[in-house]
């Protein structure tokens, strides 16, 4: 009786084990959106693994429990999986999951929490529907700002905005002799991270220079391309107050590059030589007149 006994124990143990499904049929019904059938899944799935690696299965869970309305029960899944993985993405559904319970003030806090750890996604903040009530707040106005800063950190700071006195479009002359040099379109490319340059000269090969600030620096740093296949590599920029300067080693000769802002229409760019870094002559001085 007892082996009896014994076996049957051990069949309804491994019967019960066997009923909890592998991770990739909880996924494939997560993402055929059966989400009666992935709560069920990912559920079985926690407790027979209630200390995963990462928060994958809890956020997975807390998603299928939001889709169906069930608010109150999302809340711990999630908080399970931010404990775990420390996701931004995951503080974010938190914050609307309290959200749709009108629970604001647990809401910003999640916002806040996910907009510091790195949320990058500012166009789905600002325009989902689960934040709706939020709208013209100014608490969730300066959280989308920091979201925006985010996804695009060189809003953030004024280094970035250093040379920006020198995009539009230009006519550009001989500063000594009058005469035109050429013309170039100053634009802010890649969400105002790199400044670019597309000049055209009288006579000459055309050009493009790509500009940005190096935050791990602190300096500027341009990229110089000719359309005859010459690259010139600027670094060490430094800038402040309307003036900004590149310098450039090659072998035994220095080079430096000096954008000054003139005026709201006027920028001077001034490139000089040096065979020792000390006494400078000058290449070029260039006046820029703009155009647009």
């Amino acid at each position: 009786m007892k082996n009896i006994f014994f076996i049957a124990g051990l069949l309804t143990v491994t019967c019960l084990y066997s009923q909890v499904p592998s991770m990739s049929t909880a996924d494939s019904l997560f993402k055929s959106q059966d989400w009666t059938g992935s709560v069920r899944a990912y559920t079985m799935l926690t407790k027979a693994n209630p200390n995963p690696k990462t928060g994958l299965i809890f956020n997975r869970l807390g998603v299928s429990l939001y889709q169906l309305s069930r608010f109150n029960d999302a809340v711990p899944a999630f908080r399970r999986a931010i404990e775990i993985s420390r996701n931004p993405a995951v503080m974010y559904s938190l914050a609307c999951t309290f959200s749709r319970l009108n629970l604001k003030d647990s809401c910003y806090h999640w916002l806040d929490k996910a907009a510091t750890n790195g949320f990058r996604e500012y166009k789905q903040l600002a325009h989902d529907n689960d934040l709706k009530a939020l709208a013209g707040d100014k608490r969730f106005q300066e959280i989308v700002t920091k979201v925006q800063i985010n996804a695009m950190p060189c809003l953030a700071l004024p280094d970035y905005r250093q040379l920006d006195f020198w995009i539009g479009e230009w006519n550009v002359i001989d500063t000594n002799t009058g005469k035109m040099a050429g013309n170039s379109k100053i634009e802010l490319i890649l969400d105002n991270c790199v400044i670019q340059e597309n000049w055209q000269p009288v006579a000459g090969f055309a050009a493009k220079s790509f500009s940005l600030f190096e935050a791990a620096t602190g300096k500027w740093k341009q990229t110089y391309v000719t359309a005859d296949g010459q690259i010139l590599e600027f670094t060490d920029g430094q800038g402040q107050n309307g003036l900004l300067q590149f310098k450039l080693k090659s072998g035994n000769e220095w080079r430096r590059m000096t954008f000054s802002k003139l005026g709201d229409d006027k920028v001077k760019q001034v490139g000089e030589r040096s065979a020792d870094g000390k006494a400078w002559t000058v290449e070029y001085d260039l006046t820029y007149i703009k155009t647009k």
